[in-house]
């Protein structure tokens, strides 16, 4: 028995063929053609991506990964994850509408601002602020700035919800997706404000399932054109970074998770629904009745990326010899910050020396500041955190860079053997056949790599983190306690 997961992101879709004991079978990844499909004539900060390069995409990987099966039949499950915020509407026929509208696309951003007024007490309900990375703004502003696609639509999409449907032909999405769209999950339904005071058709959006929930079976036509058996059960998915704390197997309570690709996601599993008073982070339901904390930052690793050039061995191995640099810093990849303070005019800073090819290393550790500062803030709000770090994303991938982290953290970091979030959507695949999301994380999910802190840079880190954490209460005007030091 084989479970199939695919990720699909925002440079292009990855997929896993996963074993129940969490052994890869193959693996395959292909990049769209096209970035971003929006014309500049229609204004800064757009970005547009197609579906059907999406579809594309999906179908390159998945027979890519058929080829490599000696049984392709014995894939059981399939499900998904997508990027969360990224909004397409739909007619009656399932056609698209357009392009898809993404998550970093800001036309929509003053709509974020108007929910507060229009809808009071909305936000306090669900336990977050509505940001611009949101799909429910994006909804609002087809309805009220583009009326000739709102007529037309019949349903209301999310990146993984659309290629589910491509899979399925169910219309459903999956209650982390549904999140950013303003579902109540306590309450499990779509709320009525959404209708009566911001003028969204509810019946313009899909049903709400959970993450790794049997949805149907794999149409013919889609079965046919992926080499996929027509038994296969296709199960509701989830967003990129719920897929990524699967990978890493975090799904007790304490497990933290660092997800770090072009951006850093900080998490960690609670018993209970802790709410930030800010309004910055946001509850997602786990499996057990646990709840998963925290949110996306907008420091990550596109700066490092730039600035390496591609010459990450090179450069890493520079890195090795400068750390610590001496430098603090809070490496914004353009204004604004979301976790674990919201500011949306935040612009990055620099303190100290970066000269002598100081800026690489430290980029990665004004990165790892930032993600320390994740987690204190999480432990400022009552959550409980473990003695470890889980790391999972293309970062995870450079040893300097872990062990700049654990020093930072003074936590040990350990590193699964999958780092793509293809291999946390083959666990919500197998959900259904080992006994429940959690069984199957626990069961799949492999430790590669175990990076302690070193003893010779903890104790600078940790005078230069206090400097670091004073500066952004200058900078910023965020209020944070010390720390603990990366107590346990």
């Amino acid at each position: 028995m084989l479970f199939l997961g695919i990720d699909a992101g925002t440079q292009g879709v990855r997929a896993a063929v996963v074993t129940p004991q969490g052994e890869t079978a193959a693996e395959s990844a292909y990049a769209y053609p096209v970035l971003n499909l929006a014309a500049p004539s229609q204004g800064p900060n757009r970005y547009e991506q197609s579906p059907r390069d999406w579809w594309k995409a999906l179908c390159q990987v998945v027979r890519d990964c058929v080829k490599k099966l000696p049984r392709p039949e014995e894939i059981a499950a399939v499900s998904l994850c997508g990027t969360s915020g990224t909004i397409l509407p739909l007619d009656r026929e399932g056609n698209p509408l357009g392009n898809a509208i993404l998550y970093n696309d800001l036309r929509s951003a003053g709509k974020a601002g108007e929910i507060r007024g229009r809808a009071p007490g909305l936000e306090d309900r669900l336990g977050y602020r509505i940001g611009a990375s949101f799909s429910l703004p994006r909804m609002i502003w087809y309805r009220e700035e583009a009326p000739e696609v709102w007529d037309r639509c019949r349903i209301l999409l999310h990146q993984a919800d659309y290629l589910l449907w491509k899979l399925s032909g169910e219309w459903v999405t999956d209650n982390t997706n549904a999140l950013k769209a303003g579902y109540d999950v306590l309450a499990g339904e779509w709320p009525r404000e959404l209708e009566d005071c911001l003028g969204l058709d509810r019946r313009k959006l899909p049903q709400v399932v959970s993450p790794g929930e049997i949805i149907g079976r794999i149409l013919p036509q889609a079965a046919a054109e992926l080499g996929l058996s027509p038994d296969t059960q296709i199960a509701a998915g989830a967003t990129d970074a719920y897929a990524a704390v699967l990978t890493a197997g975090a799904v007790s309570p304490g497990d933290s998770v660092s997800v770090l690709g072009t951006t850093l996601v900080c998490k960690v599993v609670a018993e209970n629904r802790v709410l930030d008073p800010s309004g910055v982070g946001y509850p997602y339901r786990m499996p057990e009745g646990r709840w998963l904390i925290g949110g996306a930052t907008n420091l990550g690793g596109r700066c490092v990326g730039e600035v390496a050039g591609g010459d990450y061995k090179g450069m890493d191995a520079e890195a090795e010899r400068l750390i610590p640099t001496g430098v603090r810093c809070y490496p914004l990849y353009g204004k604004g910050e979301r976790f674990p303070f919201s500011d949306p005019e935040a612009e990055p800073f620099f303190r100290g020396n970066l000269f002598g090819g100081r800026l690489y290393p430290a980029l990665m550790e004004g990165v790892a500041y930032g993600e320390r500062l994740c987690y204190q803030r999480l432990e400022e709000l009552g959550c409980v955190l473990g003695p470890e770090v889980r790391a999972t994303g293309g970062a995870s991938r450079s040893g300097v860079w872990l062990k700049i982290r654990a020093s930072i953290l003074n936590k040990p970091i350990l590193v699964p053997q999958a780092l793509t979030s293809a291999v946390g959507c083959a666990m919500l695949a197998a959900a259904g056949e080992l006994g429940g999301l959690g069984k199957a994380a626990r069961a799949m999910s492999r430790t590669r790599l175990t990076v302690l802190p070193d003893p010779a840079l903890t104790g600078p880190y940790e005078e230069l983190y206090q400097r670091f954490r004073e500066e952004c209460q200058a900078e910023y005007g965020i209020v944070t306690s010390p720390g603990k030091g990366g107590s346990k």
